[in-house]
């Protein structure tokens, strides 16, 4: 059996900044730090290099590249795709854009996985955002999405049906939710060292995003003023 391509995938759409390399969904080797306040700027590109000389992977090895596309924090998010883009350019191997929350959703998969944590029947992973707003998206048990990744006010909508709501936005969410029967969690963030299946379906099914004209999954305008990340 050959050897499958090696693909690098970068994580930083929260306060987490997170590289992995894979060969298909296998993860080889991977990194992350979650500091306050955000060092994507200046701790991603020698994340980078640690990983790639950790399994002595030269970048012209690289086959693509994946990123988490958002939404989440401006900054991250530009910071992620920008490098990303970049080694894209530099090296000439495509792009392979990402939800962030539905790496979220694999990263809490492989939480409950390990702490063999009974599944739950519907998921909302949420990505912290200003004030009572979220972004989210939800998912049965299979991973099939109930509906798109979108910014909500918990004050004035909430998820449906009841099910298991996770992430660093999930603590906003406790009050309103745990009295009508969803299970809030604290944490995970989303790691780039969980996405190994969504990158091998995306590299199957030649889900490239255009380098010219990829941004950010924003959701929302920016609003000026004092950052929430």
């Amino acid at each position: 059996m050959g050897v499958g391509p090696r693909i690098l995938c970068l994580e930083t759409s929260t306060r987490n900044c997170s590289v992995a390399l894979f060969e298909d969904d296998r993860c080889l080797f991977g990194l992350e730090e979650a500091p306050l306040p955000l060092v994507h700027s200046d701790r991603l590109h020698p994340l980078i290099d640690e990983v790639l000389g950790s399994v002595h992977c030269p970048y012209a090895k690289l086959k693509a590249i994946a990123v988490g596309m958002g939404p989440g924090s401006y900054t991250g998010l530009r910071i992620g795709l920008s490098a990303a883009k970049g080694l894209c350019f530099a090296l000439g191997i495509p792009l392979l854009p990402l939800s962030s929350l539905e790496i979220l959703l694999h990263t809490q998969w492989e939480r409950e996985s390990q702490l063999r944590q009974k599944p739950a029947t519907h998921y909302y992973p949420m990505i912290d955002a200003r004030r009572m707003e979220v972004y989210t998206a939800g998912f049965d048990a299979l991973g099939q999405r109930l509906y798109a990744d979108r910014p909500m006010i918990l004050e004035e909508e909430l998820p449906h049906p009841v099910g298991r709501c996770f992430g660093d936005g999930s603590f906003k969410a406790r009050s309103l939710l745990e009295p009508l029967g969803f299970e809030v969690l604290d944490g995970p963030l989303p790691s780039a060292r969980s996405a190994g299946r969504l990158i091998q379906k995306a590299w199957t099914d030649n889900a490239f995003a255009d380098l010219t004209t990829a941004d950010p999954e924003y959701l929302k305008e920016f609003r000026s003023g004092k950052p929430a990340h």
